[in-house]
């Protein structure tokens, strides 16, 4: 496939060369309505959306998909990387539990940011601590 010039495969999809996918007007007025809703600190209801609307979103990075249902908004999950590291840096680690209260919200999404970060190579587990790498 790397040899025909019209041809542009990538490391999931194959496709013409210069092709950009990009949804119908009214799939993104969905894709809009459901990432205002998972900005909100409720969960943000991962079989709302077609599959192949939310792997979009994540391949395009605006989702961050920290397994288990666990979708972030991309600046929201950026910002709690930045939370994590500076409290690690003032702290020397961080504990789920302060990673919970940090972020304002639930164990379980405390706990799937953490992991997620960790599959990242951003931070690492130690015990019940977490530093950085």
């Amino acid at each position: 496939l790397d040899e025909l010039p019209d041809v542009a495969p990538t490391a999931s999809t194959v496709a013409l060369a210069g092709f950009e996918p990009s949804p119908a007007p009214a799939q993104q007025a969905r894709i809009d309505a459901w990432l205002a809703s998972l900005r909100s600190p409720v969960d943000g209801g991962a079989s709302a959306l077609d599959p192949d609307l939310l792997a979009y979103l994540v391949e395009r990075g605006v989702v961050v998909d920290a397994g288990d249902g666990v979708l972030f908004d991309a600046a929201a999950f950026d910002r709690m990387v930045e939370l994590v590291r500076a409290r690690i840096a003032e702290r020397g680690a961080i504990t789920l539990a302060e990673a919970r209260d940090l972020f304002s919200t639930s164990r379980r999404y405390a706990q799937a940011a953490l992991e997620q970060m960790d599959r990242l190579r951003i931070t690492r587990r130690t015990g019940d601590t977490r530093v950085l790498r």
